[in-house]
């Protein structure tokens, strides 16, 4: 084992910080997160996936974004419309189905005034 600069002791076999150890600030047995391994990364391509659907809906409507430029709107647009490797990407590692979104979406801007 080798010590950090933080003072947290390492295990170079495992690649992973020793449990239990009392410089650890946070509880790091399996029990502890086994579950949660990943759900922040998860939560950060739903977070993706959500604002691509924003995107595309601003664009239908017309309206600006303040984050995106209108170059971006398109793009997403046509991704949902059209299925492209980006729906399918981030749905690949949401879960989620890119047609049955894609075809949400399209039923969505033919029903919106």
């Amino acid at each position: 084992m080798t010590g950090t600069s933080s003072g947290l002791k390492r295990n170079n076999a495992v690649g992973g910080y020793v449990a239990g150890s009392p410089a650890a600030p946070f509880p790091l047995d399996p029990i502890d997160y086994g579950t949660d391994a990943g759900l922040a990364e998860r939560r950060l391509w739903v977070s993706a996936l959500a604002l691509i659907v924003d995107d595309a809906k601003r664009y239908w409507q017309g309206k600006k974004s303040h984050s995106a430029t209108a170059d971006d709107l398109e793009e997403a647009f046509d991704a949902m419309c059209e299925c492209t490797w980006m729906l399918r990407r981030i749905c690949n590692v949401t879960g989620h189905d890119p047609a049955w979104l894609s075809r949400g979406f399209i039923q969505w801007c033919e029903q919106c005034p």
